[in-house]
């Protein structure tokens, strides 16, 4: 009689732990979709593009070209002005993500990094109908700042 009793007792031990089982793995296969609503998130989805990304021994950098729709003609020459949008996730201990938004960029192209040490900095150049220029960005574990 005990032997029947420890046996029905593992049986439904054995069954509880299949049931458990069964259920993680349900829950595990359902897929959630869901609306986004933040407009500025929908905005940066719809309108990015990727133009750099790097990772070093305390970063990881990504940079986007977010063009928030305003084109015009300037002596025949069609400006598309753009942010650029850095997004920075530091390693180490002091683990955090940050992005910045540098705004109103002209026709942005030619990234190229000048140093990925400590810290990277990035050369962008961008250009109206006349002028090509230049900006150099800094990037370190708090801040971006323009370079000269």
């Amino acid at each position: 009689m005990k032997k029947i009793k420890l046996t029905f007792t593992v049986f439904i031990l054995i069954m509880n732990f299949c049931s458990v089982l069964a259920q993680k793995e349900y829950k595990s296969n359902q897929i959630n979709i869901e609306n986004v609503s933040n407009s500025d998130l929908v905005d940066f989805a719809n309108n990015s593009e990727i133009l750099s990304s790097i990772v070093t021994k305390e970063f990881s950098i990504r940079i986007f070209k977010v063009t928030n729709g305003l084109n015009y003609m300037d002596s025949n020459f069609t400006k598309k002005e753009s942010d650029i949008v850095v997004a920075v996730t530091s390693s180490g201990k002091n683990r955090s993500k940050r992005m910045y938004r540098i705004r109103d960029i002209i026709n942005p192209r030619d990234i190229k990094w000048i140093n990925i040490s400590d810290k990277p900095i990035f050369r962008l150049n961008h250009s109206s109908a006349y002028h090509t220029r230049t900006l150099k960005i800094e990037i370190s574990e708090n801040e971006i700042k323009k370079t000269e």
